[in-house]
């Protein structure tokens, strides 16, 4: 989400900027654009990324620059937050953000919570949940829950019908988002684009959640706790 930040201190500028007293001065607005994406410019050394870009806009505008110096001084300290924020702060996607919300809502779900695992698209897990079905989220998340037990799998068939009862587990999986496609002029066909599966030990008592979503046409294992 670091555009989406930039933007806003663009903006923010801009904001500034506007509400300044200015000398007349050609090209101003795009010398000052020019100024904030200096950041983008910048030096590693060893472990350490030095603004480049700014430093020399600095320099230039201090040697070169007869009108607005002011303003473009608060413009590259503007454009400093940029880079301070490209260079120390994670980047967060949006989905992280939503996935970030759903973790939460299902850890309020538990007294005691022993582990929260996230996964991307491409991660090694989603392959392999895929080893015996790669449709059923039933299947993928009783496969995933077995293979972190050290319990050995026999066939799919086992998995359906067998193990609940041979591991004395508790086995559910409901839909909790699904959209419609319109098959003709008159009706139209639902089909899940969201999963969550649920496991109780009876033996034990621990229960274990997983999220599935599909994307791209791809059912994908999105978090397990």
């Amino acid at each position: 989400m670091h555009y989406i930040i930039l933007i806003a201190i663009l903006l923010l500028l801009t904001v500034v900027l506007l509400t300044k007293e200015k000398e007349k001065e050609n090209f101003f607005w795009g010398k000052i654009l020019i100024l904030f994406s200096t950041f983008l410019l910048s030096l590693e050394i060893g472990f350490v990324r030095i603004p480049l870009g700014i430093i020399i806009a600095f320099i230039l505008v201090i040697k070169f620059s007869k009108y607005n110096r002011s303003l473009k001084h608060l413009t590259l300290l503007f454009s400093l937050v940029g880079f301070m924020l490209i260079q120390f702060v994670p980047s967060t996607e949006l989905n992280d953000v939503l996935y970030s919300k759903e973790i939460y809502n299902q850890m309020d779900r538990f007294e005691t919570i022993e582990y929260v695992k996230i996964f991307s698209n491409d991660a090694v897990i989603q392959e392999k949940i895929k080893k015996y079905d790669e449709d059923s989220t039933d299947i993928m998340f009783k496969t995933y829950m077995l293979m972190e037990n050290d319990i050995s799998i026999k066939d799919k068939d086992w998995l359906l019908y067998d193990s609940h009862d041979e591991l004395n587990f508790y086995w559910q999986s409901q839909t909790t988002e699904s959209e419609k496609i319109r098959t003709s002029e008159t009706s139209s066909r639902s089909y899940g684009i969201a999963w969550e599966d649920y496991i109780r030990d009876n033996n034990t008592g621990e229960e274990y959640i997983g999220v599935f979503k599909r994307e791209n046409d791809e059912i994908y294992v999105k978090l397990c706790n």
